[in-house]
């Protein structure tokens, strides 16, 4: 610093000498070259969340350093500008161009300056690919008036994939009291990572029904209570290795029973949210029908009488392979033995024809229409 002094009465002239000193100061600096940092808000995160990426560029000299070039910060791929971006910071925000189609970059643009003792640039990202990503500015990158940056900087961050899970049964298919099992299938996405704490609940509609108990799984326990409320936690799985957690449901009110989990989450390595599974259905029949008639009621010992069987279906899904069995009691199949009605395609054990003085019918209908149908 350069204190340069013109004294008190040096300036002489006609009209008298100046009465006060005048002084002006130099400043001269050595210039210091920018810097520039970067950090992530956190090291590791969900895919599909957003966390800020920061750029510091610092400026030691008491005077701004322009840009003489862009400032370009490219991302690697997969890694991007979040929507909404964010953009924040103390630096000249008009000058930063955010490229978000293909590789993303953050650009400060040439003729851009960086104030006395620095300023900001902040930014969403995000990634939906499980994977670390480390993001880099290399030395010489910041180039000003001042000088470049001498040193790279760079920072890494993890994405994480939660787990996912998807669900079916063993049937399309069950009666009323009918089993089936209903399998659980969960998955571990990411590649290099093993998950920890694999946690969901599964509410069974009121049509079906599971036995409670606790049943280890998957390196967890399956726990069900009040015969519908599965709770599955602990549940450890290897990098991209997959478990299926089984359990049978009974079917206890007819109807087209849908079925959709809660969200899968785990807590290891980091919290991780999923979502529900997929809604997997079954249907429950209701029993069919049947009841018999004689034509006439009332016959004397040597007249034959018509006895008819109506088979009823009452599910909106057709049935297949009927089968009864009707033993006669008092009476037996007349002769010439008939057999006729609507049912299409209807066997017998034996084989039919029927045989006159047999006092026993095993008769298979093979298919009964959905409801409303009847035959006979």
């Amino acid at each position: 610093v350069y204190t340069n002094t013109i004294p008190a009465g040096a300036l002489q002239t006609t009209s008298g000498n100046n009465t006060s000193p005048a002084s002006a100061v130099l400043t001269v600096f050595q210039k210091t070259p920018p810097t520039v940092s970067k950090a992530f808000g956190t090291t590791a995160i969900s895919t599909g969340q957003s966390t800020t990426l920061t750029l510091t560029l610092s400026n030691t000299n008491p005077a701004a350093a322009t840009l003489s070039s862009n400032l370009d910060d490219t991302f690697p791929a997969n890694l991007v500008i979040a929507t909404p971006s964010g953009l924040t910071g103390t630096c000249t925000l008009g000058a930063v161009t955010l490229t978000t189609i293909g590789i993303n970059h953050v650009i400060y643009n040439s003729g851009a300056t960086i104030p006395a003792g620095g300023c900001t640039i902040i930014v969403n990202v995000t990634s939906n690919t499980a994977a670390s990503y480390t993001n880099t500015i290399p030395a010489g990158a910041l180039v000003t008036s001042l000088g470049t940056n001498p040193g790279a900087t760079s920072d890494t961050i993890t994405f994480y994939a939660p787990p996912t899970i998807a669900k079916a049964f063993g049937a399309a298919n069950i009666a009323i009291g009918g089993t089936t099992a209903l399998n659980l299938t969960v998955t571990n996405p990411n590649v290099g990572t093993a998950i920890s704490g694999i946690a969901f609940t599964d509410t069974l509609p009121a049509g079906l029904t599971a036995v409670n108990g606790t049943t280890a799984t998957c390196g967890g326990s399956l726990v069900i209570t009040g015969t519908n409320l599965l709770t599955f936690s602990g549940g450890s799985l290897a990098a991209s290795a997959n478990c299926v957690i089984t359990t049978t449901v009974t079917g206890a009110a007819a109807g087209v029973q849908n079925n959709t989990t809660g969200a899968v989450t785990a807590s290891g390595p980091i919290t991780l949210t999923g979502v529900a599974s997929n809604t997997a259905t079954v249907t429950v029949l209701s029993t069919p029908t049947i009841s018999k008639a004689f034509s006439p009621a009332t016959v004397d010992a040597s007249q034959a009488s018509t006895m008819t069987f109506t088979l009823g279906n009452p599910n909106s899904t057709a049935l297949t392979n009927a089968n009864f069995t009707d033993t006669l009691t008092g009476f037996s199949v007349a002769a010439p033995a008939t057999l006729g009605g609507t049912c299409a395609g209807v066997t017998s054990s034996p084989p039919l024809p029927l045989v006159a003085g047999a006092t026993s019918l095993n008769l298979t209908v093979p298919s009964l229409a959905a409801s409303p149908a009847t035959c006979t």
